[in-house]
């Protein structure tokens, strides 16, 4: 009886044994939504500071930083973009400008 129970654990311990089929967890399946990552939550590229009038049309445009941090405008009625880079331009700017409320 003792020869019975070598071969089974031979059978057991041999590498070359390959498994085909399902897993042993059958029982268990997984939904794909689980396995797949969550997306990123979209941020702004550019951040908004405040709010302004347009230099051409005089409408309520937002002032917004480039990735520099320069501030610039663009107006979406008029099409003008205006982009503040000296530094007389930037305090008028803020002068001008009107903050936003940040909740």
């Amino acid at each position: 009886m003792t020869k019975p129970e070598n071969k089974n654990k031979q059978a057991r311990n041999d590498p070359f044994e390959f498994r085909l089929g399902l897993p042993e967890e059958e029982g268990k399946q997984q939904d794909p939504r689980e396995l797949r990552p969550k997306p990123p939550d979209p941020k702004p590229s550019l951040q908004t500071i405040g709010l302004t009038e347009c230099s051409v049309c005089r409408t309520e445009v937002s002032v917004v930083l480039t990735r520099s941090g320069h501030p610039f405008t663009a107006c979406g009625k008029c099409g003008a973009r205006t982009f503040f880079n000296s530094h007389i331009a930037i305090e008028i700017l803020k002068r001008n400008m009107r903050e936003l409320d940040h909740e």
